[in-house]
């Protein structure tokens, strides 16, 4: 089974290119190359795709092999923070904002009554 794909090359070195291009099986192919519609001189290679590593904490790959967070967390500056971090500090900033209005509205009924 022939299968195109696009792909890009950049120059990291002197000869020395960086390929980029995305696949979306794994398993052991052979890989034609070719420049300017001519076959490259090491053409073809034999390449073999492995699923995606994501190495931070709490990530996965993705179908299009970008590591994101996984299902109940959320990325914040870079990480992914589980939900439960980021919601328990909001809860308790509302709970408490709640409580100083009803405290304060207690002191002016009070005050009110008083006058």
């Amino acid at each position: 089974e022939h299968i195109l794909v696009d792909a890009s090359a950049h120059p990291v070195g002197n000869h020395t290119f960086h390929l980029g291009w995305n696949v979306s099986r794994q398993g052991s192919v052979i890989m034609e190359l070719f420049v300017d519609g001519h076959e490259a001189e090491n053409s073809p290679v034999w390449v073999k795709v492995r699923a995606r590593t994501c190495l931070k904490a709490r990530e996965v790959a993705n179908e299009d092999g970008f590591c994101v967070c996984v299902r109940s967390t959320v990325r914040i500056d870079g990480r992914c923070v589980e939900l439960t971090m980021v919601i328990l500090p909001i809860v308790a900033g509302i709970v408490l904002l709640v409580v100083l209005c009803v405290v304060r509205y207690y002191r002016n009924e009070i005050k009110r009554n008083n006058e």
